[in-house]
């Protein structure tokens, strides 16, 4: 009974010894996967979109223009998203750039845009909380800002996506 209890035992150091080369192994590769996020974070970016200037601004709603967007097809769920705003105020305020003809144009918020005209009841005078961005993003930077919000938010179908991508590049092939 003895040597089978001991051969019993040594396959549980076996097994526990095993079990804690994998988790040394898991905890390997979550570092060097730590270690890649953190130069990524260090490098830096391709283009400085990020340090561009924005602006908090409260718009007239008719001074919002959109145009072309990634996006296409019904907007899912406006007159749930109109509710909320009504009910607890806009939480994320629409992204937009000054235009050379003097109004606004969307980049990111077409969703909360169609609400908000929902709510206003298509009020143009009625402002809308918006942040700015600088004149120095230009159109293709305004193209990312667009797609990284659409994608960070949802999972838009393969065809919108190429489509945005399509048109950064075209404005901007680096």
């Amino acid at each position: 009974m003895s040597s089978r209890y001991g051969r019993f035992m040594g396959d549980v150091d076996a097994y526990q010894q095993a079990e804690e080369e994998v988790e040394q192994a898991r905890d390997e590769k979550r570092r060097e996967a730590k270690a890649v996020l953190a130069a990524d974070l260090a490098a830096e970016p391709v283009k400085p979109t990020a340090a561009h200037t924005r602006s908090s601004a409260e718009l007239p709603l008719g001074l919002i223009k959109t145009t072309s967007n990634m996006r296409t097809g019904e907007l899912p769920d406006i007159q749930g998203l109109a509710i909320s705003i009504r009910e607890v105020g806009l939480i994320s305020p629409l992204l937009v750039r000054l235009t050379a003809e003097g109004d606004y144009r969307l980049v990111a918020g077409r969703r909360r845009l169609a609400a908000l005209v929902l709510v206003h009841d298509s009020n143009p005078e009625a402002l809308v909380r918006c942040e700015v961005i600088d004149s120095d993003t230009d159109e293709a930077e305004a193209w990312i800002l667009m797609l990284t919000e659409n994608l960070q938010r949802e999972d838009p179908p393969p065809l919108q996506v190429a489509r945005g991508l399509r048109a950064a590049l075209r404005l901007d092939p680096t």
